[in-house]
């Protein structure tokens, strides 16, 4: 009879479930060990299966104990080495841990499911590998009775003989669940687990029947809770591992074959109570495997007390339990679905809820101060008491966020079975390789994401990787690969699935997509590679030549974008013909509080998920002419190379639009039709369509078109766009305003909106009102966006942003301190730009700070190190917020503020001075650049503590190699490398920088390298250096000035190890030091 209360049962579930988190990886790696176990991992599998069945006796869950044991019995039998783990053997255990792992979700329905699939497998194997005579011990019984001749328990001979095998002895413990568990604070669980910790424990209960009824006379105030323990401790000090008297602790003798009289326990004594044993001469004992018959110890006169034992008995004739019924179809396939219900708890580490407690009384006492300041009305008070609670609210969001975060590896360890399986069942070889296993995520993603990834990853074993046969034809290993990976990035999590198989033909799709009537023959000729394989996205859409079990029934990668967008996640792929895929996935680490990018447009608010967000663009007035321009029926702005399709969010959601009249400040109807303005650039999908240099927009007449003068100049006609990803596909959402970023609490949508399309629910923002959070995606559908990277006009812009790439091009934010000063810092270093008033600035300790995020944020001005103009601050002033040395720091600065990007020419030396790195000529007028460090080193020097550079093994200075085709940046960069203890050997393109590795083979330890470069450019030097194996050790560091996902890819392609700002100096000085060590 077993004991079951929520707490307790719940407390075993969740044990059993940690028990079966890494069995699966285990078994696998047990298997290819073969032969030659590893018996400490033999042993942890073994103890798994151990304390689940351990638990299970005491709960009385009959067919989780017996699964268990029959998986133990095996298990044992490896460790014994009297069976080698094969394939066979190992897929046994894998089906029948997949059972007990049904049984256990659904503990309540256990002993209602049929498992006699799984036991009489589990015994035939433990049957097979046994000798002829010893084969009849696994299913004959012996019995464990009291000295009163109960039986306490029933099991199988085969358990004795493994306990005799290995030395063990056999104890019957007996417990009082009221003196030795409840008052002394202990769970029988915990007794169970301890006394694993020791032994083996071959079975447990409470004998509830042993107390007897309320109306007999001879009530015992005992609750016995018994224990058959196997274990090598020597009965003279069992007693202190079991922590009862030696008196309800029993020998008992493991040759069962022999006659046994009732054998005495550790002492042979006998009473009802515990209060009233008498000393009693201890036994002499034997070891287990040499126990003879000893005389009969004669019965105290009273009918039952802890002590005296019979040993064994032959359980022949006690009737064999009746098998358990199969279950009828239907009633299986309705339990099967309802298996496996959602986590209802979580475990959470003392030292979490010691923080949450600690933060819970610091806004007790932040509320207390904020209410005092209050009712003083002192200002001052009330601003330092609302600092406090908006940091203290922050930490506490952060520590609650904490308790929900789970490693993704609980996902990750199931997919070396999964690939297991499915490429045996296909003849395929794969390696699996699995990283970033501790890496966290938010419960409620981690469940969501299961089936996403066992999806692509069993198209990569279908699809993707070959046949042995065909891959020795391609030269390539016999055996494929797969790589799952994740990581933190830029508050995200990545995930990539990767594999070096045969790659997705883009062309191969699109002609599947147009003869399944998915697209038109023109909207695929318009399309780029990429955009070819994302049609693998679209609904019903499959490459399969016949429906298997694994694939070919249309319903596949649509779904898995659909259940990564219900996560708030971007996917994307990257494939090349015959070298692999790669494919990536962007998370937010929590679907309850994400970060978003609050817009309007006219009176509305909405937020854009910053997951999805990729860019801001702020046009101004007079360049909308030369950035934006119209493509056949699109409306697009170019942006590095590349079209981007525009969409008008007023438009698609039927809002009003408006504009602001400085003039006379009023909010007006802004009649404005299109973004273009009546000079852009029209041109036509295709030239072979139209005549290519038509320019002319839409418009009344020739005059009004041709007219020279601006018709746009406000800096109210400034377009304001954000670029956003959906999934694969980018485009811009133009928009009337931006404000700021926020970390926003998700609501569903009310029953008035729930059929609305474009929207992914609601949130409150701090004011009360009611803003919508967008569903990019959604969007994108309902405009009928169309890709454009397939256009004529697409690949000129590609070919002219190539050409700009062989110069020197920076993206660099612009803007003045004095009125006719201008100034220039690379846009990569800044983290944001906040405009505040000049009151707003106060001097604390004889320091400039200002309020920001709930801290104080340090503010200078480059006159405070530089020899310029001073500042004339207006009512408004910037704040340009840069991280240095660690800390965030702010430049303040006067409007206007833009962005561009230029191929510079630098002069290093006629304006140069400290925190000036040199000059060049914006918009014909001289523009000093700024370098950020210099300033902050001048300004703040306690904030930079001497790093050491990483010295040769001979204690010299390590050698670094230098790529760089700019005379300046190569100088600029040599300087602060040299600078940090490090020899540079300079090169001016990669055919240079690769000519001087050979001559210095054995004295360079890394190599930094330009990109875009003359000659040979930074991809093909990498790819030089990675085929030649006398480099194979040395790190490569990749400086840029345009660092995009794709260049990222792609250099981590050819064997790029890390990829940095190239004015970035301090996070490339520290990329340096981490990979030299």
């Amino acid at each position: 009879m077993g004991i079951q209360d929520d707490e307790t049962l719940q407390m075993y579930v969740e044990e059993s479930r940690e028990h079966l988190a890494d069995i699966e990886n285990d078994l696998l790696t047990i298997e290819e060990s073969g032969a030659d176990i590893d018996e400490e991992l033999v042993n942890k599998v073994f103890r798994a299966a151990h304390s689940i069945k351990g638990g299970a006796g005491f709960m009385g869950l009959t067919h989780i104990k017996e699964l268990s044991h029959k998986i133990e019995n095996v298990l044992g039998m490896i460790r014994s080495r009297q069976i080698a783990p094969n394939r066979e053997i190992v897929n046994t255990l894998l089906i029948a841990f997949d059972k007990l792992r049904e049984l256990i979700s659904n503990v309540d329905e256990s002993d209602a499911t049929d498992i006699s699939e799984h036991i009489d497998a589990l015994t035939a194997l433990t049957t097979e590998s046994l000798p002829e005579p010893e084969k009849e011990s696994i299913s004959r019984k012996v019995d464990v009775p009291l000295p009163d001749g109960r039986v306490i328990f029933s099991i199988p001979q085969f358990d004795v003989n493994q306990a005799a095998r290995e030395g063990k002895f056999i104890y019957l413990i007996e417990y009082d669940l009221l003196h030795d568990v409840q008052r002394q604070g202990k769970a029988p669980l915990d007794i169970l687990n301890s006394l694993q910790d020791s032994g083996i424990v071959m079975d447990s209960k409470v004998d509830i029947a042993a107390v007897g009824e309320l109306e007999e006379e001879s009530l015992s105030n005992r609750i016995p809770f018994y224990v058959l323990l196997a274990t090598i401790i020597d009965p003279s000090i069992v007693g202190a591992l079991c922590e009862v008297d030696d008196a309800f602790i029993h020998l008992i003798p493991t040759d069962s074959t022999a006659t046994q009289e009732p054998q005495a326990g550790v002492e042979a004594h006998y009473e009802l109570s515990r209060s009233f044993a008498t000393d009693a001469a201890p036994m002499e004992y034997e070891s287990p495997a040499s126990v003879e018959p000893v005389e009969a110890v004669p019965d105290p006169p009273i009918e039952y007390s802890p002590g005296g034992y019979d040993g064994f008995s032959s359980a022949g004739a006690t009737p064999e339990p009746p098998a358990p019924k199969r279950e009828e179809p239907e009633r299986a396939s309705a339990r099967k679905a309802n298996a496996a219900p959602a986590e209802t708890s979580l475990r959470v580490h003392i030292s979490l809820l010691d923080t949450l407690m600690t933060l819970a009384g610091e806004m007790v006492l932040a509320r207390n101060q904020l209410l005092q300041a209050i009712t003083s009305k002192d200002g001052h008070a009330i601003d330092l008491s609302a600092q406090k609670v908006n940091m203290v609210t922050s930490e506490l969001q952060e520590a609650i966020m904490q308790t929900r975060m789970q490693p993704i590896g609980n996902i990750f360890n199931k997919f070396p079975r999964v690939v297991r399986d499915l490429a045996g069942s296909q003849g395929k070889s794969i390696e699996l390789a699995l990283e970033g296993k501790e890496v966290e995520l938010d419960k409620t993603i981690i469940e969501g994401l299961s089936d996403p990834l066992t999806h692509l990853v069993r198209n990569s074993i279908d699809h993707a990787i070959e046949p042995p046969e065909e891959r020795a034809s391609t030269g390539k290993s016999m055996s494929g690969q797969i790589v799952m990976k994740a990581y933190h990035e830029a508050g995200q999590v990545n995930i990539e699935i990767s594999d070096d198989g045969r790659g997705i033909d883009g062309a191969k799709l699109a002609s599947k997509a147009i003869a399944k009537g998915f697209i038109t023959a023109e909207q695929a000729r318009a399309m780029s590679e990429k955009e070819k394989i994302n049609l693998i996205f679209t609904p019903g859409f499959s490459t399969a030549e016949k429906v298997t079990d694994i694939s070919g029934r249309g319903v596949g990668m649509d779904v898995v974008k659909t259940n990564l967008d219900r996560l708030g996640g971007v996917i994307d792929i990257e494939s090349h013909i015959g070298e692999g895929t790669a494919i990536r996935i962007k998370l937010p680490l929590t679907l309850a509080i994400i970060p978003s990018l609050i817009v309007s447009v006219g009176e509305d608010r909405f937020a854009i998920p910053q997951v999805n967000v990729d860019e801001l663009l702020r046009i101004p007035a007079s360049q909308v002419k030369d950035r934006v321009e119209r493509v056949g029926d699109a409306e697009v702005v170019r942006l590095r190379g590349t079209l981007l399709p525009l969409v008008k969010l007023s438009e698609l959601l039927g809002i009003e639009r408006t504009y602001f009249d400085a003039s006379d400040g009023m909010r007006k109807p802004d009649r404005r039709r299109n973004i273009c303005d009546r000079r852009s650039r029209t041109s036509p999908l295709f030239y072979d369509e139209a005549d290519a240099t038509s320019t002319g927009g839409p418009g009344p007449n020739e005059d009004d078109r041709r007219s020279l003068a601006d018709r746009r100049y406000h800096a109210t006609s400034a377009v304001h766009i954000v670029v956003v990803s959906a999934g694969p596909f980018k485009y811009g959402l133009v928009i009337d305003k931006l404000h700021d970023s926020e970390e926003i609490v998700v609501k569903p949508l009310g029953r008035h909106l729930k059929h609305c399309r474009g929207y992914a629910g609601a949130t409150i923002m701090g004011d009360g009102r009611v803003a919508l959070i967008l569903d990019v995606g959604m969007l994108a559908q309902m405009a009928t966006l169309t890709s454009l990277a397939g256009s004529d006009r697409a690949i000129e812009v590609a070919q002219e942003a190539a050409r700009a790439k062989s110069q020197d091009v920076q993206s660099l934010l612009l803007f003045r301190n004095a009125p006719d000063e201008q100034f220039a810092v690379p846009l990569d270093l800044v983290g944001r730009v906040e405009q505040i008033r000049a009151e707003d600035i106060e001097i604390v300790g004889g320091r400039r700070v200002i309020k920001y995020r709930g801290g104080s944020l340090p503010v200078f001005a480059i006159e405070d190190a530089a020899n310029v103009k001073p500042s004339e601050y207006a009512e408004k002033l910037l704040v340009i917020v840069f991280t240095i040395a660690g800390r965030e720091v702010g430049l303040l600065a006067s409007p206007p503020l833009d962005a561009m990007e230029i191929a510079l020419a630098v002069d290093p030396s006629t304006l140069r001075q400290p925190g000036v790195m040199g000059s060049t000529i914006i918009g014909s007028q001289t523009t000093l650049l700024i370098d950020i460090f210099e300033l902050m080193e001048i300004i703040n020097p306690e904030w930079f503590s001497g790093r050491e550079a990483v010295m040769t093994s001979s204690g010299g200075k390590s050698t670094l190699l230098l790529a760089e085709d700019s005379d300046f940046f190569r100088g600029l960069v040599q300087k602060f490398i040299e600078d940090e203890g490090y020899e540079v050997i300079p090169a001016e393109d990669g055919q240079i920088a690769w000519e001087r590795l050979q001559e210095n083979s054995d004295k360079v330890a890394l190599v930094v390298t330009d990109i875009e470069m003359p000659n040979m450019d930074g991809y093909e030097l990498t790819k030089k250096i990675r085929a030649d194996k006398r480099f194979k050790d040395i790190k490569i560091i990749a400086v840029t000035s345009l660092a995009g996902d794709e260049d990222i890819g792609r250099g981590k392609e050819v064997g790029v190890d890390d990829y940095q700002i190239k004015l970035d100096k301090e996070k490339l000085l520290e990329s340096i030091h981490t990979l030299l060590q």
